[in-house]
């Protein structure tokens, strides 16, 4: 990627705001991890993927807990971790050699938009939280050109968004209107 977009700038700032005192509930992050482990499992096999892109690095930068990362690249030496933000980028990588020294995680700072990776790239692709974070819909078409793009054929694409009718979306959405989310939350599907 060349130079900073709004989404980069946005990200490195709300790290900084973050970074300094907000506080995660551990066992919600935990089980968070948890789940989405045991749904990986459900549609993939991490051993077997012979290249694994992981998008968003913000739970890996700022709340361990909740970052299964690690999981996945404990199970496979081929994970490459990306994230639009290169303060993030950076923090989740020092962390990582602070708790895992010898965690072959790799790590690029790029916009799943617009992926600096050759077509075919990708046995797996696991993108959580990633793409419900933009200001309009067809950002996320865009994205999923990218993901289509960079995926091998016969290759598993995991996706996870906020989720229209879940029960707890109108109370997520005023917690956002009213300013208490940490970070933006845009547009998603149900």
């Amino acid at each position: 990627m060349t130079g900073k977009n709004y989404e980069s700038i946005y990200w490195d700032q709300t790290l900084k705001k973050l970074a300094n005192g907000h506080k995660f509930d551990e066992l919600l992050a935990e089980q968070y991890r948890l789940n989405y482990l045991n749904l990986i499992e459900r549609w993939a096999d991490l051993s077997s993927s012979k290249v694994i892109l992981k998008t968003d690095l913000f739970a890996e930068a700022l709340c361990t807990n909740r970052a299964f990362s690690g999981d996945m690249s404990r199970a496979n030496a081929n994970v490459v971790g990306i994230d639009v933000s290169s303060e993030i980028v950076h923090r989740a990588r020092t962390i990582a050699v602070q708790y895992a020294s010898n965690s072959p995680l790799r790590y690029a700072i790029c916009d799943v938009r617009c992926l600096p990776f050759a077509t075919n790239s990708f046995d797996l692709i696991i993108s959580d939280s990633t793409l419900d974070h933009f200001r309009k819909k067809g950002d996320i078409i865009t994205a999923l050109n990218e993901f289509s793009r960079v995926l091998k054929p016969g290759g598993v694409l995991v996706i996870t968004m906020d989720n229209k009718t879940n029960f707890f979306e109108p109370f997520f959405r005023l917690w956002i209107l009213f300013g208490l989310a940490p970070f933006y939350s845009g547009y998603t599907y149900s």
